[in-house]
């Protein structure tokens, strides 16, 4: 009997905010991959372009927020939200989505950080329209992606450490099956000619365009000055229980993009399970609206920053 192949190859850029995600889905689209029609506009805090779709983001705002949750919340998702009404409403939003952007695409890439606590929604989705799924996973230290939120959002060290390893653990734990490789977002800026050929030995893919071909415009588009906050050594007062997770984590994660092993994972799980217990003082109630959210989470930071002595800014 023949097996059937699919007969699209899809590209999920899952990883952190900040963390080179606009990197990596540029780099595969010089590559060759299609890339959604309406990507965001590029603006100072992406030069070279996200790489996004707005539609998409609006798109996983709106899961997360019926799920109740939200782009800074790393309060775990309940997993049987994922099997509700609601959560199969929005597979089929996403399979709209993929209809009408790559209806005829062999080959294409999305990228959105939000894709790591929804994994569950894009694995359906590409399921059924019989596309081939290959994760990508960016690795940034959770040092330098904290330093970076707080210049773009103001968000509070310990906050962006609970959220790098909530993006990381969800998207690891979600993947486990799939082909899926873990790349150092360095080793892109170092050396992309190196990078692009681990992904694609350990994908088993060919990509569209050779690397000599696409090289003029990876060059072009990889800059290296544009990363910013690039040490990866501690602010002071960040040594707390949340740095240390994030650090912990940061461990696991670069063991396991260098050689899986299954011991890694259950590390990882365990992690899962400590970062589980930390609550979120910004968690919303189901079906919050946006602009109450912003509210309930200006009130949480405010109460953060004074609780540790902050100056307010």
């Amino acid at each position: 009997m023949m097996i059937k192949e699919p007969r699209r190859s899809a590209f999920l850029v899952s990883g952190m905010h900040r963390s080179g995600t606009s990197a990596f889905a540029g780099t595969l689209s010089c590559l060759g991959l299609s890339v959604p029609a309406d990507l965001m506009a590029a603006n100072p805090a992406n030069p070279n372009g996200y790489y996004e779709s707005g539609k998409l983001a609006s798109l996983h705002n709106w899961a997360l927020r019926e799920a109740g949750s939200r782009w800074d919340d790393w309060s775990p998702i309940a997993p049987a939200w994922f099997n509700e009404p609601a959560a199969h409403k929005h597979v089929s939003e996403i399979v709209r989505f993929l209809d009408s952007h790559f209806a005829h695409a062999g080959s294409f890439v999305v990228k959105d950080p939000r894709i790591c606590r929804l994994m569950p929604l894009w694995r359906r989705a590409l399921t059924s329209i019989d596309a081939r799924i290959h994760v990508v996973i960016p690795l940034r230290h959770p040092g330098p992606v904290a330093r970076s939120l707080r210049a773009r959002d103001g968000l509070l060290a310990g906050e962006s450490h609970l959220l790098w390893l909530r993006h990381l653990l969800d998207a690891e734990a979600t993947t486990r099956d799939l082909p899926r490789v873990f790349v150092p977002y360095d080793a892109l800026l170092a050396d992309w000619r190196s990078a692009v050929h681990a992904m694609a030995v350990r994908l088993q893919y060919r990509w569209p365009r050779l690397a000599e071909q696409a090289a003029p415009d990876i060059n072009q588009f990889l800059d290296p000055k544009l990363c910013h906050h690039q040490s990866a050594n501690r602010d002071p007062g960040e040594g707390d229980r949340r740095a240390d997770l994030a650090q912990r984590g940061w461990e696991l994660f670069s063991r396991l993009a260098s050689r899986p092993e299954p011991a890694i994972t259950a590390e990882l799980d365990s992690l899962r399970a400590e970062l589980d217990r930390i609550p979120c003082a910004h968690r919303l109630p189901l079906g919050i609206g946006t602009a109450a959210g912003h509210l309930v989470h200006m009130i949480s930071r405010l109460g953060s920053r004074l609780a540790t002595g902050q100056r307010l800014r």
